[in-house]
């Protein structure tokens, strides 16, 4: 973000580190995104060409608007220009990476499989703090009125995330 008061400063958020909802899915989010940064580190000469800051924009829109069902432009290896891919298929494709960018800086393999296995449950789950609360808000509402259903969801939410169980744990 760039604000220009006083001079300017530029910003830059990590916003899938607080996304939580547990102290473990933030340190499996900190795992897939230092693993990824350092992982394609080798490759990023080639992949910033091939996503442009146009494609990055709406990439990151659909994201935000459809969670894990969205689909994103990325590209293929060994080929050229892009596809849409569902974020899922990315994520899993790009574990292995992860997993080596978190070895090539010396985490402990067991650490880095504990915490990328909370993202590859996650995606298996297709489970995520936001989509768990709707799918329990929806089935919340069925049985109670709005006003009492947000409670229950809340305490529900405090419940679950003060036990520190990954999401994808999480029942409905």
């Amino acid at each position: 973000m760039y604000d220009p008061a006083d001079g300017g400063h530029l910003r830059i958020e990590m916003r899938a580190l607080p996304a939580g909802p547990t102290a473990i899915d933030m340190v499996a989010n900190a795992a897939l995104l230092i693993g990824l940064a350092e992982g394609l580190r080798p490759r990023i000469a080639e992949l910033l060409p091939a996503i442009p800051f146009g494609l990055a924009e709406y990439n990151f829109y659909r994201a935000a608007q459809h969670g894990l069902d969205a689909q994103l432009v990325w590209p293929m290896s060994g080929q050229s220009g892009n596809r849409e891919r569902a974020v899922g298929a990315i994520l899993k494709d790009m574990l292995p990476v992860a997993r080596q960018g978190l070895d090539s800086i010396g985490i402990d393999s067991n650490e880095a499989a504990k915490y990328l296995g909370v993202i590859e449950h996650r995606l298996e789950r297709r489970q995520t703090g936001a989509s768990w609360q709707r799918a329990m808000l929806a089935g919340l509402r069925e049985q109670q009125t709005s006003h009492d259903a947000l409670h229950t969801l809340l305490e529900v939410y405090m419940e679950h995330s003060a036990n520190n169980q990954p999401v994808a744990q999480w029942p409905l």
